[in-house]
């Protein structure tokens, strides 16, 4: 649930409870992105924001958790080479990972860690001086091609829009981009500039997630203080 005292996206924990109002939000978020283009299912789903901790990395792992609860093979791939955290999640060291991998020293098995929430994780591996070298590499491309064979659900975290183009340069990897905003913390010029760059570079931006939402209309203020919302893409 939401720190209100440290106020931090980062202080979100995984939810444990699948039945809870933030699990009910995102799979019915699951289910629109199944609906949303029935001709072309979405299978590789990237997440990113416009900056940090507005809660894209914990929006990757809750989702990658539920769809495995759910009964899908699902795998996440740390492509936020610069500031990782996905492995504190899953309580993994991340020595191993993308950048090995696209270095040649190790082989995409190699890179896969399983967890106990049988979720499969790819770190992002050594923090490389040349990030965007890495993600533009033939080998990502090989890598997500092997993935979309063994899995049903592949999940990415991506750097954030306005810091970096690490997130435009890895959109080639993804069916389409989830963007994550916080409540009270996003500022609206963020979220449009980054929008409108995602879509002026030709990416695919699916929809986008209030997190640390608190206000809806008709929310009930005895449930949790942190959930995810959900818009199609044609309202942005």
């Amino acid at each position: 649930m939401f720190n209100k005292k440290n106020n931090q996206a980062n202080q979100v924990t995984l939810i444990r409870n699948y039945s809870c109002i933030a699990s009910e939000a995102i799979q019915k978020l699951q289910t629109n992105l199944s609906l949303s283009d029935p001709d072309h299912p979405v299978k590789v789903i990237g997440v990113t924001s416009s900056i940090q901790s507005e809660g894209k990395s914990t929006l990757t792992a809750n989702m990658a958790n539920i769809y495995a609860f759910r009964g899908a093979k699902t795998i996440i791939v740390s492509l936020d080479l610069r500031r990782p955290s996905i492995h504190h999640f899953y309580h993994l060291e991340n020595k191993v990972g993308i950048t090995e991998y696209v270095t040649g020293e190790v082989s995409l098995d190699d890179i896969i860690v399983h967890t106990e929430k049988d979720v499969d994780v790819i770190n992002s591996g050594t923090i490389s001086p040349f990030p965007t070298k890495i993600l533009s590499s033939p080998k990502l491309d090989e890598l997500f091609a092997e993935l979309r064979k063994r899995y049903d659900y592949i999940l990415v975290d991506s750097a954030p829009v306005l810091l970096v183009t690490d997130a435009t340069l890895a959109a080639r990897l993804v069916d389409g981009y989830i963007f994550v905003a916080a409540q009270h913390i996003t500022k609206k010029k963020n979220i449009k500039a980054s929008v409108s760059s995602l879509r002026g570079n030709g990416v695919n931006v699916i929809g986008v997630v209030v997190t640390q939402a608190t206000d809806f209309e008709g929310s009930d203020s005895t449930t949790d203080s942190y959930r995810y919302y959900y818009k199609k893409k044609k309202q942005y």
